[in-house]
């Protein structure tokens, strides 16, 4: 009997690796997963032992991707500070990961059309908008009820943060040499920030 492959955690987080690096050169639909088993080292059936198909691993890759951005902001929901700073804190950390990714910019859109057609992107998608409003919904709340901020819907404030942030990327995209991604990023939020102030 041969031994048992090595599927641990190590192993799996190589392939995605690996992953991100194919999918982010050919996109998609272009990779295959023969070009990821060999960026990652191994034989086509021995990705297989790991993940089912393109799809799953699509979606490993996503869920892993949601995981980071979540995990980068959750803290400050439960921060003691003042609303303002907390919302310009999440501000700069999503400035300074986004320059860490940047590379990574159009394969994020790529998920966005798969979730329109592929059951599992959009479910995982969905999951990433309610965590990232679970997030900022409190902080706000927070700023309205100290009297830092005025009364407002708390959602849509969050999801118009939301719209700024995958509006300047998406803006970024088309036009690079007009859009600064940390710039309008930061110049939008404090635009939100400036229209909660107590009239």
């Amino acid at each position: 009997m041969s031994p048992r492959p090595d599927v641990s955690e190590e192993r799996t987080q190589q392939i995605i690796e690996a992953a991100l690096a194919v999918f982010s050169e050919r996109g998609f639909h272009e990779a295959r997963m023969s070009d990821v088993a060999d960026a990652a080292g191994l034989s086509k059936a021995a990705l297989y032992l790991y993940f089912e198909s393109k799809d799953d691993l699509i979606r490993s890759l996503l869920e892993q991707i949601v995981e980071r951005e979540i995990a980068m902001i959750a803290h400050l929901s439960a921060e003691t500070g003042s609303a303002s700073q907390r919302m310009r804190e999440f501000a700069d950390l999503v400035v300074a990961d986004l320059a860490q990714m940047r590379a990574l910019i159009p394969l994020f859109y790529e998920f966005f059309a798969l979730g329109l057609h592929h059951g599992a992107i959009h479910d995982e998608l969905s999951i990433f908008v309610q965590r990232f409003l679970a997030v900022l919904i409190p902080i706000i709340q927070q700023g309205m009820a100290r009297g830092e901020f005025r009364q407002a819907d708390a959602e849509e404030v969050a999801i118009a943060i939301g719209a700024i942030i995958e509006g300047t990327l998406l803006l970024w995209i088309y036009d690079p040499d007009t859009v600064d991604i940390a710039r309008h990023i930061q110049a939008g939020i404090d635009l939100v920030l400036a229209g909660l102030q107590p009239r």
